[in-house]
């Protein structure tokens, strides 16, 4: 294969980089003992280089889950009729029925036996009693919940010996 000017875009020389190559990050220091506060070893939660359109602005705040969303209890289905909205457990699918209760984008966690097991649901759903869906979300977006959600271990949030059980406030 030709290349521009004949050259490959990846030449293999010793002990330079090609001007596009990434160069690997430096060796790791040894760790050393510091007489900092833990306030001001903390790394700063705002990077030094930003969009122009953010620089200036003031870093992250961080908000309980209670002051960024709602969470629901899901409810008993078997009263419902057949139809195209469909029914989630904390194993997932179930079935379809006639009615709704939320509509739109949602994070769903099981609060007995599947506290791991998360979902992210979006249109017109019913959840059963035994998984909880976050509704009402203010000053973020479900999906950014739903990435914060998989970083938790959530076995370590057990209420129970037997079965892995959460309840909506040790969310």
């Amino acid at each position: 294969m030709l290349w521009e000017n004949n050259a490959h875009p990846f030449p293999r020389s010793e002990g330079t980089l090609h001007p596009g190559a990434i160069r690997p990050p430096a060796p790791m220091k040894a760790k050393t003992k510091t007489t900092a506060t833990k306030e001001e070893a903390m790394p700063a939660l705002v990077p030094k280089l930003r969009f122009p359109e953010f620089r200036g602005a003031e870093g992250w705040i961080v908000k309980p889950f209670d002051d960024l969303f709602t969470i629901g209890n899901g409810r008993d289905y078997k009263h419902l009729e057949a139809g195209d909205v469909p029914v989630y457990g904390p194993g997932g699918y179930m079935l379809s029925v006639n009615d709704f209760l939320h509509d739109g984008e949602s994070v769903c966690i099981g609060p007995k036996g599947t506290i791991d097991n998360l979902m992210f649901l979006t249109g017109r759903f019913w959840t059963v009693d035994t998984l909880f869906y976050t509704h009402s979300f203010k000053d973020c977006l479900p999906k950014f919940i739903f990435a914060i959600f998989q970083q938790i271990d959530w076995l370590k949030h057990n209420e129970t010996r037997d079965v892995p059980s959460l309840s909506k406030t040790n969310i």
